[in-house]
């Protein structure tokens, strides 16, 4: 193989997370458009998690699916550890971690340049649904569909290529995917994690089961609490301790998580794998050019760029 059928390889992944953001995109418009013309122009906080479900998970993944089963990939002899719970656990801190780490960021972000690059369009939705409905989609459906497609599928075809560059490629995607500043810096972070731990274990499982804990701590825990914050008097009262109770306990995690980084930096482990760029003539830029600069990554930058303009 050749660079040029290393980047059709990864121009053809480029263009099946294109295939996901523009389906997605059009089954919204046509549904929302619809329901406008009808008299039906407000949409709820639950609805709008019930179209963007269907329209992602049930449109833009499948078409996402369908493409990715036709890139070419030649399977690379692949070592993997098996991981006991307590790696997991670890695993979760460090997360939560880069978490807080990525929000300083997009604090500081929105310090510098106005308070529209931090405002988390998505975190306002969740906070106004109902918690039912925001835990199927949100704590269960969302970490299947984006453990699957920016990990398992992605990591599998480019994985050939080095871990190091599988790993950096899953999480910039990832990040970029969520379509805000507010989000990227943290689900970066997170996606660098994340992407690691499935190309150590291949463990497709254990990230969903990771990034299932992450949502459920981010969404689900913070919407039950501040439903008991604005009831009247005991329960109230009640929901204002449990709040403190849970940023407590939230920032004692991520400092557990910093130091475990801190510790687990030094010994992560990454092997080489047959096309990891090894010849000499194949400079760091002849890389950015193989893995970037191909249609279907261009594509899939653009649009996620446009989705970052049009969120501020």
């Amino acid at each position: 193989m050749n660079e040029k059928s290393w980047s059709r390889i990864f121009s053809r992944t480029g263009l099946a997370l294109s295939a996901f953001l523009i389906s997605s995109a059009i089954a919204m418009t046509a549904i929302y458009t619809g329901f406008t013309v009808i008299g039906h122009g407000y949409f709820s906080a639950d609805m709008q998690l019930i179209v963007n479900a269907i329209c992602m998970y049930l449109i833009g993944f499948p078409v996402a699916w369908m493409i990715f089963q036709t890139v070419p990939h030649p399977d690379p002899i692949r070592k993997t550890e098996k991981w006991e719970v307590g790696s997991w656990i670890g695993l979760y801190l460090i997360c939560t971690g880069v978490a807080v780490i990525g929000n300083m960021i997009s604090t500081l972000l929105a310090f510098f340049i106005g308070p529209a690059a931090g405002a988390n369009v998505v975190e306002t939705v969740i906070l106004q649904s109902n918690p039912l409905l925001n835990f199927i989609l949100t704590v269960i459906a969302a970490p299947v569909v984006e453990e699957l497609l920016t990990r398992k599928l992605l990591i599998d075809k480019i994985l050939l290529y080095g871990e190091k560059t599988a790993i950096l490629v899953s999480a910039l995607l990832f990040g970029l995917m969520h379509g805000n500043f507010y989000q990227f810096f943290y689900a970066f972070g997170i996606g660098l994690i994340l992407a690691y731990a499935y190309v150590r274990t291949g463990k497709i499982s254990g990230t969903i089961a990771i990034h299932m804990a992450i949502n459920f701590m981010g969404s689900e825990v913070i919407l039950l609490i501040g439903n008991l914050e604005a009831m009247p008097g005991i329960a109230g009262i009640m929901g204002i301790g449990l709040m403190a109770l849970y940023a407590s306990i939230q920032m004692g995690a991520a400092i557990s998580g910093i130091i475990l980084l801190c510790c687990f930096w030094r010994k992560k482990r990454l092997y080489q794998t047959p096309y990891e760029w090894s010849a000499p003539h194949i400079t760091f830029s002849r890389r950015i050019r193989t893995v970037a600069g191909n249609p279907g990554i261009i594509l899939f930058i653009l649009l996620c760029l446009l989705r970052f303009v049009l969120n501020v």
